[in-house]
């Protein structure tokens, strides 16, 4: 069966090498330098595709792979002075044409259909430029390890996925 855009083994190597292979390189080359000189940041873009929200498991699979690599990032280099976080960009852009149709399905049956019927076009990019900004000054020089949903002049910091509730097997075998 096909899943989301993936129809064969070169399009998923295509996407693979795209959306994690290229911050993956980059982070290999730059990092060492950022690091000897203890100052620099990485900003991973991602999509809302990545909460899996869209009917598109190859996009979930590679925009969600970005942001667990950008956190395992930031927690290895913590208090290194390099930053690492990732903005999502609900903006009219490059990629939100070419998949247009595909995203615009996927939340027309999606948790968020009220909130894109009554904004069916996304804002454009001049609500994503001052968040990055301020990331990348001095101010944002402490935030590290964070994806930032950027869409028509609002900011919302998504959450960290954590333990819930748990089950734990008793003495008699139970679960308590």
């Amino acid at each position: 069966a096909q899943l989301g855009l993936a129809s064969d083994d070169g399009m998923w190597s295509g996407l693979v090498n795209l959306y994690l292979g290229q911050k993956f390189w980059l982070s290999c080359e730059a990092l060492p330098g950022m690091l000897e000189r203890g100052w620099g940041g990485f900003m991973f873009a991602t999509s809302e595709i990545a909460r899996g929200t869209q009917k598109n498991p190859l996009g979930a699979t590679v925009l969600g792979g970005g942001i667990a690599m950008m956190r395992d990032l930031a927690t290895t280099h913590i208090g290194s002075g390099v930053t690492f976080n990732c903005y999502a960009p609900g903006a009219a852009t490059r990629t939100y044409e070419m998949y247009m149709e595909q995203i615009n399905a996927g939340l027309m049956t999606g948790k968020d259909r009220d909130q894109f019927l009554s904004h069916p076009r996304p804002a454009g990019p001049e609500h994503v430029a001052p968040m990055i900004t301020w990331l990348c000054s001095d101010a944002g020089a402490d935030v590290t390890g964070e994806v930032f949903g950027l869409s028509g002049g609002s900011i919302s910091q998504w959450t960290r996925p954590q333990d819930g509730e748990r089950l734990v097997k008793a003495d008699d075998g139970g679960l308590g």
